[in-house]
C-alpha cells in the first residue's frame, strides 16, 4: 500500500506546513477559536480537496454511520457526490455496539483515547471527552453549534469565503491548479466517467466490439431484465453535465427496479447496428440520449424526451415499466 500524506499549506507560498508549530507560526495559536471556518478550511477541507483532485480519486471510503445522528442520520451506503465521485459508507447502517463487537471479536486496533471517555476523536482543539449521557459526537466542536468539520461536504476550491456564497459545484471535468482552472480533455473525461460508471455496475459498450456483439449486449444481455441505455459523445459538454444526473438516477433505480441492466456507449464513435427493417430502434440525433427497453421488448426501446433531471428520469422509468409490473 502506498500512503499519501497531505498537509495544510501556506495559502500564499503554497509550502506545506510540516507540524503544529509551523501551522501556528503561520496562522496564530488559536485560529480554531478566532475563525473556525477558516481553520476548518486550511486544516481539513483544502488538503482533502487537493488530495481528491491530485490523486484523481474516483471513489473513497468513509466510516460514518447513521446512528451518529445529526447530518449523518440519513446516510446511505453509497453516495454520489455533486462532483461525480462515489463515496462508500460501508458502516452506514451499523450501530456503535456492532462496531465495538467487531473490534473485540477480531482484536482490531483502535485509538486508546476511546478508553478514556472520548467516544469520537477528531483533532486536538475540537475534541473533548463525551459528556455523560451525550451522543457519540457530543464531545466534538463544543459551543460551535455544529457537528461536522466539513471534510465530508463538497469541498470548494476557492476558499472559505467563496464557499459560503457558492451553491453550485464545479463539474468533475474541471479541476484547479493554483488559481488556474484545468479542464479535462474529452478523452480524459471519457476514461474517468467510465471508471465512475463501472463502480455503479453500468455496462460500458466498447468501440472495438463487433456489431454482432453490440447487438447481443443490447438485445440479449441478462434475459428478463429491462435495459436502460445512455448514448453520449466524449466531446459533448451536455453529456459531461448529464453524467452526474444519470448516475444519481441509476443509484435510485437500482433500489426500485430489481431487474434493470444499465449500459452506456459513446455514440460519436460507435454506430448501433440497425435492429430490423422499418424499426427506428436506438436511433438518435443528439447527445446525450437515453433509451429504455422493456425485458420483452428489447427491439422497441423508448427514448427519454423530458427534462434532464434525476427526478424526471426516475419517474419516467417507473411510469414506462408501470406500477402494475413486477419491478
Amino acid at each position: 500500500m502506498t500512503l499519501h500524506v497531505y498537509r495544510p499549506k501556506d495559502e500564499i507560498s503554497g509550502a506545506p506546513l510540516r507540524n503544529r508549530e509551523e501551522f501556528e507560526k503561520k496562522y496564530g495559536l488559536e485560529l480554531w477559536k478566532d475563525n473556525p471556518q477558516r481553520f476548518g478550511w486550511v486544516s481539513k477541507k483544502e488538503p482533502t480537496g487537493r488530495a481528491l483532485r491530485e490523486l484523481e480519486v474516483v471513489a473513497w471510503l468513509s466510516g460514518r454511520r447513521r446512528d451518529q445522528g445529526a447530518e449523518r442520520s440519513a446516510l446511505e451506503i453509497i453516495e454520489l457526490s455533486p462532483d461525480g465521485r462515489v463515496k462508500v459508507n460501508p458502516l452506514a447502517h451499523w450501530t456503535s455496539n456492532q462496531v465495538w463487537q467487531y473490534i473485540k471479536l477480531h482484536q482490531t486496533p483502535y485509538n486508546p483515547l476511546h478508553d478514556l471517555g472520548y467516544r469520537s476523536v477528531g483533532d486536538t482543539v475540537s475534541t473533548q471527552k463525551t459528556p455523560q449521557g451525550g451522543g457519540e459526537r457530543a464531545g466534538r466542536f463544543a459551543g460551535e453549534n455544529r457537528t461536522e468539520c466539513g471534510m465530508h461536504s463538497q469541498p470548494s476550491t476557492n476558499g472559505p469565503r467563496a464557499e459560503s456564497q457558492i451553491n453550485t459545484v464545479r463539474h468533475p471535468s474541471a479541476t484547479e491548479s493554483g488559481n488556474k482552472i484545468v479542464v479535462e480533455t474529452a478523452q480524459q473525461w471519457e476514461v474517468n466517467s467510465e471508471k465512475r460508471a463501472r463502480l455503479l455496475g453500468i455496462l460500458q459498450i466498447k468501440p472495438d466490439w463487433a456489431p454482432e456483439r453490440i447487438l447481443q449486449e443490447l438485445l440479449f444481455k441478462n434475459p428478463g431484465h429491462h435495459l436502460l441505455l445512455e448514448v453520449y459523445a466524449h466531446w459533448c459538454g451536455h453529456c459531461r453535465h448529464f453524467e452526474t444526473t444519470f448516475n444519481q438516477a441509476v443509484l435510485q433505480l437500482q433500489s426500485l427496479v430489481h431487474n434493470l441492466t444499465v449500459a452506456r456507449l459513446n455514440g460519436a464513435v460507435i454506430k448501433i447496428p440497425p435492429l430490423e427493417k422499418n424499426s427506428t430502434g436506438y436511433a438518435y440525433n443528439s447527445f446525450p440520449s437515453v433509451f429504455l427497453a422493456k425485458a420483452n421488448e428489447r427491439r422497441s426501446p423508448k427514448r427519454f424526451m423530458e427534462k434532464h433531471s434525476v427526478e424526471k428520469l426516475v419517474q419516467w422509468v417507473q411510469l414506462e415499466l408501470s406500477v402494475n409490473e413486477d419491478l
